[in-house]
């Protein structure tokens, strides 16, 4: 199951202006790179002096059996605390947890949508990670971010550099990649919900298996063989239940993963989609006027795809299988990377039909289309019925 896209086989995508969105992403990016990194030399330096199963003894003591080895926020936060096992693999001088303290409350402000995004800003906390980082030797990110800042005063400078991907783009692919967790996050829980009822059945088998062999040991005509086998059934369903725990913890874990990065992915896009929403011209509607004031032929269109089941309710039928986006930022219905759902559709009525769409769904995400033109979204873990949209498609 894959989370957010890991950075250490490849190098940070460095700005090509000054603006606010571009300086967010890259902030998002280096806490990425760092959780990589630093987690890579958590595992090494720990395994060394306290063997193996480390990790696994931390998480126990933190009662917290879903830690993520490269995850920013254990990276940074698990050291903060005074009895955290790994101080003893890092430095010992104040100024290196102060400035873990101050990403902790980055790495907060990003997640929050609080992050400012300015040049001041970012280019203070460049510095910071690359004080941490080379605190600790961590070799790649020491030299991501010192090209990152280099190249903020480079900018600063009046420099130009060419344009190897677009803000915009970028944007596009956090929301494709947060549509993708989503779907996976349903399919995860699904699996969870599967496990969970086998786990209750093989634990009523141990159960059922223990009483059959304390009656058999009770009884003065067992034979040995009897017992011997009955103790072997009885072993073999505590393994199956054991296996089926090992594999419900797994999911769960898998789970935790995939909702928080998707918590941080559309947070990010929400922060980066700020501006774009406030220059939209399309006219606000309260919650509820669905169908009421449509003056224009788009918006009687629209009504009319939206007509055929009541918008907003659970959709009791499975999902479809082609695949849109319902973007924040472009305010539209956005394909995948070569996708052709939308090949025939009026970019005038996608627009439209989005915006009533992300009154419903405001952090927007993946939709769901059906053979016949139905269109669904996940909403907590529910499929809400969004409208018909065959017109489109044709």
């Amino acid at each position: 199951m894959s989370a957010i896209p890991k950075m250490r086989s490849g190098s940070l995508k460095l700005p090509t202006s000054l603006d606010a969105r571009s300086n967010k992403i890259l902030m998002f990016d280096c806490l990425l790179l760092l959780g990589d990194e630093l987690g890579d030399y958590y595992d090494g330096a720990m395994r060394k002096c306290q063997g193996e199963d480390w990790l696994r003894n931390l998480a126990q003591l933190r009662n917290d059996h879903k830690l993520n080895l490269h995850d920013p926020d254990f990276v940074i936060k698990e050291p903060l605390r005074s009895d955290s096992p790994l101080r003893a693999i890092l430095p010992k001088f104040p100024s290196f947890y102060k400035n873990l303290d101050i990403l902790r409350r980055v790495r907060n402000l990003i997640a929050h949508n609080n992050a400012e995004g300015g040049f001041e800003q970012t280019r203070e906390i460049l510095g910071i990670l690359l004080a941490v980082s080379m605190d600790i030797n961590l070799s790649n990110c020491s030299n991501q971010y010192a090209g990152a800042i280099r190249r903020f005063e480079a900018l600063e400078q009046g420099e130009i550099f060419a344009e190897e991907s677009t803000t915009g783009s970028r944007i596009e692919d956090f929301e494709n990649r947060s549509a993708e967790i989503e779907e996976q996050l349903f399919e995860e829980r699904e699996r969870v919900t599967n496990v969970e009822e086998l786990l209750e059945e093989a634990r009523s088998v141990v159960v059922i298996k223990e009483m059959e062999l304390e009656a058999l040991s009770e009884s003065d005509q067992a034979k040995a063989v009897a017992v011997e086998k009955m103790k072997v059934e009885l072993d073999q369903a505590r393994e199956e239940a054991e296996e089926l725990r090992s594999q419900l913890e797994r999911n769960y874990q898998r789970t935790e993963d995939l909702k928080k990065n998707e918590v941080n992915l559309k947070n990010l896009v929400a922060s980066l989609a700020l501006p774009a929403v406030g220059t939209s011209s399309l006219e606000e509607m309260e919650e509820g006027e669905w169908g009421s004031n449509l003056g224009s032929p788009v918006e009687a269109k629209i009504a009319m795809i939206l007509s055929n089941q009541e918008v907003g309710s659970l959709w009791g039928r499975p999902k479809g299988h082609r695949k849109v986006v319902l973007s924040v930022f472009a305010r539209d219905l956005v394909e995948a990377k070569g996708g052709t759902v939308l090949a025939k559709a009026d970019p005038v009525e996608t627009r439209a039909l989005a915006e009533r769409w992300l009154k419903i769904r405001p952090q927007g995400g993946r939709i769901f289309i059906d053979t016949e033109g139905h269109a669904s979204t996940l909403i907590d873990n529910r499929l809400v019925y969004l409208g018909n949209i065959s017109s489109l498609l044709k």
